[in-house]
């Protein structure tokens, strides 16, 4: 039945009823954690770590060397099996989970408070300053369920030795700024196009900007991606695609990746992770390329990943001492990032199981509306009515769910 029930919430069909205890739990009923009635039995002997990439041997290495007492076994698997191995008799200690996933585990509850004691992680997780962690915890809000490991910011990524050549602003803060209006954004695409430059690689790429750390749904109802902001983005879309100012090609792909070494896509909006890929995919440009905040006054990010620990862990100490070893471990990398600057800028966001569905209909509807020659209003209208009519009744259930 738990596996069923951790099933329906993957598909978020149903959420979460009956999905909390593994089969074989030593906790009782209530499940109660954060050292609360039913605590598992705590030897601190052995943490598990699940993740989906390699074991990054010098965190574990250094650990082992500070805590001989304490066996570290490292368990790579890919993501979409996660809730398999959580649902299993025995679930690891800790999980490092991408950030965009938290959305699909957030109702179950089968992971530590990290607010409470011993944690007191909203105090003592201190890599990423000002950072609002509400995407972090249990879809009521009640619960800090994750820790963010990385928070990388979606930024712009730019030729600065094109822009400059055209005579635009090429310092990373002044470019933004000179984005931050979409008519100067709109006219660069067109003066560059004009020289065969591109700074669009999609039509949608206004309308992915403005909804970047956007929620879509919110506790109180309300649909979130509507608004002047996402109205003028769908109106931008609209003129990218009138006046053929996207360069449609998929930067993942030998083509796309020449178009960039070429010269011909100038303009990419991603995390600040795609530092490294440009490296890669352009090095006789890498010093060309610099990176600044998104367009249009947006923040938000573009990947990463967090830490959870499993509520029926037998090492929740030894977990907790761990994270806060990779933490300061990775802390010289962390501060060297150009988006820790943004994090307090970051708006708070709501993140449900919901979200991976709403965002396949959302993004289809936006390219049907497109090419039916709708109207910005029409586009953003059409989004919600096609959103929130496909996910009706499972918005229902998890609104009633909430309101229990």
């Amino acid at each position: 039945m738990r596996r069923y029930w951790l099933s329906m919430l993957l598909a978020a069909v149903l959420l979460f009823s009956g999905c909390d205890m593994p089969p074989g739990s030593p906790a009782g009923e209530e499940g109660k954690s954060a050292y609360g009635d039913a605590e598992p039995a705590q030897d601190n002997r052995k943490v598990r770590i699940l993740a989906s990439y390699d074991e990054q041997k010098q965190v574990t290495d250094s650990f082992r060397r500070l805590h001989p007492e304490t066996e570290v076994e490292w368990i790579k698997a890919r993501s979409d099996v996660f809730l398999d191995i959580l649902a299993s008799e025995n679930p690891p200690d800790i999980i490092i989970m991408d950030n965009g996933m938290i959305a699909e585990v957030n109702a179950m509850d089968v992971f530590e408070d990290l607010s409470r004691p011993p944690y007191e992680a909203e105090t003592r997780h201190a890599g990423f300053p000002g950072l609002k962690l509400d995407g972090f915890r249990s879809l009521d809000g009640s619960r800090l369920i994750a820790v963010p490991k990385d928070f990388p910011m979606a930024l712009t990524f730019y030729r600065e030795d094109i822009l400059a050549g055209y005579g635009y602003p090429v310092e990373p803060e002044a470019l933004a700024a000179y984005l931050e209006d979409p008519r100067r954004w709109l006219d660069m695409a067109a003066g560059l196009r004009a020289a065969g430059h591109w700074i669009f690689n999609t039509p949608g790429d206004p309308v992915y900007v403005a909804a970047t750390g956007r929620s879509f749904f919110g506790p109180d109802r309300q649909y979130q991606r509507s608004g002047p902001m996402m109205a003028e983005a769908a109106e931008m879309a609209r003129t990218v695609e009138k006046s053929g100012l996207a360069r449609k090609l998929n930067i993942w792909d030998e083509n796309g990746r020449e178009a960039i070494r070429k010269g011909e896509i100038v303009m990419l909006y991603m995390g600040e992770w795609a530092a490294n890929l440009l490296k890669e995919w352009d090095p006789e440009h890498a010093a060309q390329w610099r990176m600044t905040r998104l367009p249009l006054g947006v923040y938000g990010s573009q990947g990463g990943a967090s830490f959870l620990i499993s509520k029926y862990s037998r090492s929740k100490q030894a977990s907790w001492d761990y994270i806060q070893h990779s933490m300061k471990e990775e802390a010289p990398y962390l501060e060297s990032l150009k988006g820790r600057e943004y994090y307090d800028r970051v708006p708070p966001a709501w993140v449900t199981p919901l979200d991976s569905r709403a965002h396949e209909v959302w993004d289809k509807q936006f390219y049907d509306s497109l090419a039916a020659g709708r109207t910005a209003a029409e586009i953003l209208s059409d989004q919600e009515i096609k959103v929130t009519s496909t996910l009706s009744k499972e918005l229902q259930i998890m609104y009633e769910m909430l309101e229990e």
